[in-house]
């Protein structure tokens, strides 16, 4: 999933394309969308512990 994480981000209602910050999707489900977002923050700390 971390691909993902370059590209897309959640606000909890809708999906977005990080460079154009336009809509891709409606999320389907509120507690999905969280543990993405929480997995994404977990990466980006991760990679910057690395760098």
């Amino acid at each position: 999933m971390s691909i993902f994480y370059k590209w897309i981000y959640s606000d909890g209602i809708y999906y977005y394309n990080r460079s154009t910050n336009k809509k891709i999707d409606k999320v389907t489900s509120f507690e999905e969308s969280v543990i993405y977002e929480i997995g994404r923050l977990i990466y980006n700390k991760q990679i910057k512990n690395i760098e």
